[in-house]
C-alpha cells in the first residue's frame, strides 16, 4: 500500500468518526438561596467530565441575577453519551474562610438533548438553599480560566472583612457581606484630579467673540510724516470720533488682543483604563473614614463605613419617606450642612443662572430605579447613581475623594462582578483588571527596621576608607625633596647662582 492511499484512508476515517460525533446538550435553571435572601452573582457552570486525556468541556458558564436566578443551556460533539455535571461557586455562611465553596451536582443522563438552542426539556432543580452542607462539596483556590493568574511573590488577602447590611430604620439586619475588592485599590488622587479635570471639559460650551468685532469702521492709517502713531484713524470730521485709533486693541472701540475662536481644542479624549482607574480609587477612598471625614462630611454617628442599607430604599418613591430614612440613619446631619453652607457665588456666575453655591452632602448609589430618584432628588445635595454607570464627576466631585455613599444592597454585591476582585477579573467591563498596590505595607520604614530583613540583609560597614589626596611634587618642595632628596640641593644651587649672576649683573 503506497503513502497515497493510506493517507486517503485515513482521511476518510476521520472525516466517519466526525460525522459520527453527534451534538448533544442539557439545559438547567433554578434559583439559589443563601437562607432568605437571593444568591445574586453566584457563578454557575455546566461542564461535561471526559475521562483521560481529553479535557473537560464547559457547556455553559453565567452568573445569576439579582434574583438569584439562572439558565443554562450548552452542547458539545460527543461520541458516547456525555456526563455533565452543574458547579456552584459562592460565598453563603462561609465568614472570612479563604477561597470559595465549590458544589458539584450531577445531571441525569436522561435530560440531555439533541442540542438544540431551544431545548423542550430543562433541569429545573427549584429553589436551592446553599447554607446547607453538600455531599459533593468542596473548596477551589486556584485561579480559573476567568481569574487572573498572579505571580508568584504576590499575596493575595483571602480573607476580608465583612460589611453589616442595615434597614431603613437603622437596625443591623443578620446580613453580611464580604468588603469588595474594589475597596483595596490604591488611592491615587493624582490620577482621580487629573481625569475629574479631564472629564470635566467634555461638557465646555464653545464661545468666541464676533468676528467683526472692533472693525466695524472706516478707518485708515495716516501714514508717516505727521507726528503722530500710525495706528488707522477714523475718517471724516466734525465729531470727536474722527481722528481717533481704531482696530488696535490699544485703541477705544477697537478689537481684543488674539481674538478667540470656536475652534479651539475644547473636549479631551481620556483614556478607558485610566477612567475605571479613577473610579476605583475613587471609591476605595470611600470606604476610608478618614478620609470620608478630610473631605468635609459629618459621619461620627454613622454606624459604618462603608454604609450599606436594604433594597427597600429602592421602592421609596416619597420625599418623605427618604427624609425620614436619612434621620434615622443619621445622616442628616450632613444635609444641614448643606443647608448652613448656601451663599452667594462670588463673580458673574450670579448673572448665568448660578447665583447661590453650597456644599455637597451624600451621594446614594443604586441597582434598580424603583422610585428612589424621585424620592432622593430634590433633597439638597444629595446626588443618585446607578452602579452599572457611576460618573467619577459624583464620586470625587472637584476631584476630591472620600465622598460619603450610601449603597443598597444589591448595588454593593455588583462591585465585585464589575469591577472584579484580586483573582477574578471583571465580567462587566472588558479586558479590566482591578489595580494592585506595589507595596502591601505603606510603612517602609518599619518594613526595613523589622528583624526579618535585619537578619537577612548584610551588616554595615564600618570601616572607614580614606582616599589619597594626589599632590603634585612640582608645586610641593617638600613632597619632592620626600621624592628626591638631592632636589633641595639642586634647589640652593640654583637660587645662588641667581644670586650671583643679580650682584654681577
Amino acid at each position: 500500500m503506497n503513502l497515497y492511499n493510506l493517507l486517503v484512508i485515513t482521511v476518510a476515517l476521520c472525516a466517519l468518526e466526525i460525522n459520527a460525533m453527534r451534538k448533544q446538550g442539557v439545559a438547567v435553571r433554578g434559583q439559589l438561596m443563601c437562607g432568605s435572601s437571593p444568591s445574586n452573582y453566584t457563578r454557575v457552570r455546566i461542564v461535561d467530565i471526559d475521562t483521560g486525556p481529553d479535557p473537560d468541556d464547559t457547556l455553559d458558564e453565567k452568573f445569576t441575577d439579582e434574583n438569584g436566578k439562572f439558565e443554562l443551556n450548552g452542547s458539545t460533539r460527543e461520541l458516547t453519551d456525555i456526563d455533565p455535571v452543574l458547579y456552584i461557586w459562592h460565598d453563603c455562611l462561609d465568614g472570612l474562610t479563604p477561597c470559595q465553596r465549590k458544589i458539584t451536582l450531577t445531571i441525569p443522563k436522561k435530560f440531555i438533548h439533541n442540542g438544540d438552542p431551544k431545548p423542550e426539556q430543562w433541569v429545573d432543580i427549584g429553589i436551592l438553599n446553599l447554607q446547607g452542607a453538600f455531599e459533593s462539596e468542596g473548596r477551589e483556590c486556584k485561579p480559573t480560566e476567568t481569574q487572573i493568574k498572579l505571580p508568584k511573590f504576590e499575596v493575595v488577602m483571602t480573607a476580608r472583612p465583612l460589611v453589616t447590611v442595615y434597614n431603613e430604620k437603622n437596625e443591623p439586619t443578620e446580613t453580611q457581606i464580604k468588603l469588595p475588592g474594589v475597596f483595596r485599590a490604591p488611592i491615587r488622587p493624582d490620577i482621580v484630579n487629573f481625569i475629574h479635570d479631564q472629564i470635566r471639559k467634555n461638557k465646555r460650551q464653545p464661545y468666541a467673540v464676533s468676528t467683526e468685532a472692533g472693525h466695524q469702521t472706516s478707518a485708515e492709517s495716516w501714514g508717516t510724516g505727521r507726528a503722530v502713531a500710525r495706528i488707522p484713524r477714523v475718517r471724516g470730521g466734525g465729531t470727536h470720533r474722527s481722528g481717533q485709533g481704531a482696530f488696535g486693541n490699544m485703541c477705544r472701540g477697537g478689537r481684543m488682543f488674539a481674538p478667540t475662536k470656536v475652534y479651539r481644542r475644547w473636549h479631551r479624549r481620556v483614556n478607558v483604563a485610566q477612567k475605571r482607574y479613577a473610579i476605583v480609587s475613587a471609591l476605595a477612598a470611600s470606604g476610608v473614614p478618614g478620609l470620608v471625614q478630610a473631605r468635609g462630611h459629618i459621619i461620627d454617628q454613622i454606624p459604618e463605613v462603608p454604609f450599606v442599607v436594604t433594597d427597600k430604599i429602592e421602592a421609596f418613591r416619597k420625599t418623605r419617606e427618604a427624609v425620614t430614612f436619612l434621620r434615622r440613619s443619621h445622616v442628616w446631619a450632613d444635609i444641614e450642612k448643606v443647608y448652613n453652607s448656601k451663599r452667594y457665588r462670588a463673580g458673574k456666575g450670579k448673572g448665568r443662572n448660578r447665583r447661590y453655591k453650597s456644599k455637597l452632602g451624600p451621594v446614594v448609589v443604586y441597582s434598580q430605579d424603583n422610585g428612589v430618584v424621585k424620592a432622593f432628588r430634590n433633597i439638597p445635595g444629595v446626588d443618585l447613581q446607578c452602579v452599572d454607570r457611576l460618573n467619577l464627576l459624583k464620586i470625587a466631585p472637584g476631584g476630591h475623594m472620600g465622598r460619603l455613599i450610601i449603597w443598597t444592597e444589591s448595588a454593593f454585591r455588583k462591585l465585585d462582578l464589575i469591577y472584579g476582585t484580586e483573582v477574578r477579573k471583571s465580567v462587566a467591563k472588558a479586558s479590566f483588571t482591578m489595580p494592585r498596590a506595589k507595596m502591601c505595607n505603606a510603612d517602609f520604614s518599619r518594613l526595613i527596621r523589622s528583624e526579618e530583613i535585619v537578619k537577612a540583609v548584610r551588616p554595615p560597614k564600618k570601616t572607614v576608607k580614606t582616599v589619597r589626596i594626589h599632590r603634585n611634587p612640582l608645586k610641593k618642595s617638600a613632597l619632592m625633596v620626600k621624592l628626591n632628596p638631592y632636589a633641595a640641593v639642586i634647589k640652593r644651587a640654583a637660587i645662588l647662582a641667581q644670586r650671583k649672576q643679580q650682584k654681577n649683573g
